[in-house]
């Protein structure tokens, strides 16, 4: 019983999480800077509703991070 309620919990989070991330690429799509006021409330937004994560990056193929919750990792490797 612990296991399954566990894994249910584990699958909610995935799920939010994955959501979250749908609506940060839906705002990039959209042309919102990453590292602009919109994409900074958004993404301030989504550790007050995933309490769970320590931080949230956007990063591009290169592995730059263009846009983050900790302001000091913009520009980084």
């Amino acid at each position: 019983l612990m296991a399954r309620v566990f894994a249910d919990a584990v699958t909610r989070n995935v799920d939010a999480a994955s959501q979250a991330g749908a609506s940060l690429a839906a705002l990039l799509a959209r042309g919102v800077a990453p590292d602009g006021p919109e994409m900074r409330a958004s993404l301030a937004q989504l550790l007050v509703n995933l309490p769970y994560l320590r931080a949230a990056a956007i990063v591009d193929a290169q592995g730059r991070v263009l846009g983050s919750t900790a302001p000091a990792e913009v520009g980084r490797r």
